[in-house]
C-alpha cells in the first residue's frame, strides 16, 4: 500500500517542489547572495564580525508551500 501511494502522490509533489526551487532561485537567491549569505538550497547563511545570520526554506511534506525560517 505504501509503495502505491508513494508512486502516486510523488509525481505532483516533486513537480511543486520544483517549481518552488526554481521561483526561489530567481527571486530570493540573488537577494541573498547581494547580503553576502552563503549555502545552497534550503540553507543559507553569513557571518559578518563573528554575527552569524540563517535563513531556511521548510518545504511542506504535502507540496504546494513552503515556509522561511530566520535566525538572527
Amino acid at each position: 500500500i505504501f509503495k502505491f501511494f508513494k508512486d502516486t502522490a510523488s509525481p505532483s509533489l516533486n513537480a511543486d517542489r520544483k517549481a518552488m526551487e526554481a521561483a526561489i532561485k530567481l527571486s530570493c537567491l540573488p537577494a541573498l547572495r547581494d547580503q553576502k549569505f552563503k549555502g545552497s538550497l534550503p540553507n543559507f547563511y553569513r557571518n559578518v564580525d563573528g554575527f552569524i545570520s540563517l535563513a531556511n526554506f521548510q518545504f511542506w511534506s504535502s507540496g504546494g508551500s513552503f515556509c522561511v525560517n530566520i535566525g538572527y
